[in-house]
């Protein structure tokens, strides 16, 4: 598909009339709680990388993201507008509850990608701005090669992706729909947050290991030529049964960057930042972790000290 040309301003003019009446029809007919999706799902098992320890899929999960199969939504994680996307989680089960342990063994998180839903460009953005908007059809792209070079990441630092469907919703808009694993534990905002309810993920012996893993694994994408672009606490979750941390939401990322090296380092410093924050870099944990990255990232030592 071309490049959409928004410095153009007839094609400017004529996508953000469009997009204002894809979101207009959008709210008059929401994706809401108990619309279905079929999805062409393709998940297929593969071997974690040394040091990685692969999350276990439940074999009924396993069979059911294999395939076509039909999923229900349950409930929202994220459906404001002006995101990078709609994220709901969903059940083969219209009528489960998701909230029990044996119901979330059978859910996967979907993300509902709808161009009209974000914060799309208009007439009054600067060139600049213009420049750097990335359309709908090139994130999708760009992910599903990241989640290709990353496969092997997958169901330890990385969640399981299981795979795209392109459908058209109602008010005739293309969705992309990526499906993903669930995971049910908290996020580091989450322990940010209420650190005394999740005090034992910052135990220091706990948060250092999770640290390292977290260090570790974008170190193995940016190896690979694949820079996560939004790193923050909300896109960490906790692998709690493996004792390593989990990466989330690639679908701002970038790949073969051509200042890649330097753009690693920043984003190896900001996970760093990222991650003494949640348990204070003046601490004894957040020092071990700045003493421990410093002799992994490059001028991590000046970074920090500022």
């Amino acid at each position: 598909m071309p490049s959409l040309d928004l410095t153009n301003s007839a094609t400017l003019d004529a996508f953000y009339t469009r997009m204002k009446k894809f979101r207009a029809a959008a709210r008059a007919s929401p994706i809401e709680q108990g619309h279905s999706f079929t999805l062409k799902l393709t998940y297929q098992a593969s071997n974690a990388p040394n040091g990685h320890r692969r999350r276990h899929i439940n074999p009924d999960l396993q069979a059911l993201v294999s395939k076509s199969s039909r999923w229900y939504l349950q409930h929202a994680l994220q459906s404001a507008p002006g995101q990078n996307a709609q994220v709901w989680l969903a059940t083969p089960n219209p009528d489960a509850e998701t909230q029990s342990s044996q119901s979330a063994a059978h859910c996967i998180v979907l993300k509902i990608m709808q161009e009209s839903f974000t914060d799309f460009p208009n007439p009054r953005w600067s060139p600049d701005d213009l420049g750097m908007y990335r359309t709908q059809e090139d994130r999708v792209s760009t992910a599903l090669s990241a989640y290709e070079r990353l496969s092997d990441l997958q169901g330890s630092a990385l969640p399981y992706f299981f795979g795209l469907t392109v459908t058209t919703a109602s008010w005739g808009e293309k969705l992309h729909i990526l499906a993903f694993e669930y995971l049910p534990e908290p996020s580091l905002e989450t322990v940010d947050h209420d650190r005394t309810e999740f005090v034992k993920w910052t135990d220091h012996k706990t948060y250092f290991t999770l640290a390292k893993s977290a260090v570790n694994a974008l170190q193995a994408a940016h190896e690979r030529n694949v820079l996560h672009t939004d790193l923050a606490s909300r896109n960490i979750v906790i692998d709690s049964a493996n004792q390593q941390l989990v990466i989330i939401d690639w679908e701002r990322c970038e790949v073969d960057v051509r200042d890649r090296d330097d753009r690693a380092i920043r984003e190896q410093r900001t996970l760093v930042g990222v991650l003494c924050r949640v348990v204070d870099g003046a601490s004894p944990t957040g020092k071990a972790i700045g003493i421990w990255a410093n002799g992994r990232i490059p001028g991590l030592n000046s970074y920090v000290s500022n």
